[in-house]
């Protein structure tokens, strides 16, 4: 979870879409917290564009629902984020 953006695409590069990915134990909360922000409309989108987390709902949502997380597990979210926000304006970009 120290990854420079450089060291993450480069191990991105050679995947394909539809490849598999091993997920290490310690991270599956952080992935299962993606998946709900996700799929609970918490990420930031003008159009289509997807901007990144809305931070002030996630917190809104964690205050809410009564739910802690750990600093490491934030900023796993953060990065998730990033890199799913960083997809989708790429393959906008590819289809133009």
């Amino acid at each position: 979870m120290g990854a420079t953006e450089e060291q993450i695409q480069q191990r991105l590069g050679h995947l394909k879409p539809d490849d598999d990915c091993e997920v290490l134990e310690e991270n599956m909360p952080i992935v299962h917290w993606f998946i709900q922000v996700h799929n609970d409309g918490l990420l930031k989108y003008v159009g289509s564009a997807c901007l990144g987390l809305d931070v002030q709902a996630i917190q809104s949502d964690l205050t809410l629902s009564a739910t802690k997380r750990k600093p490491n597990e934030y900023q796993g979210l953060k990065l998730m984020a990033r890199v799913y926000s960083n997809e989708l304006y790429q393959q906008k970009a590819k289809q133009q």
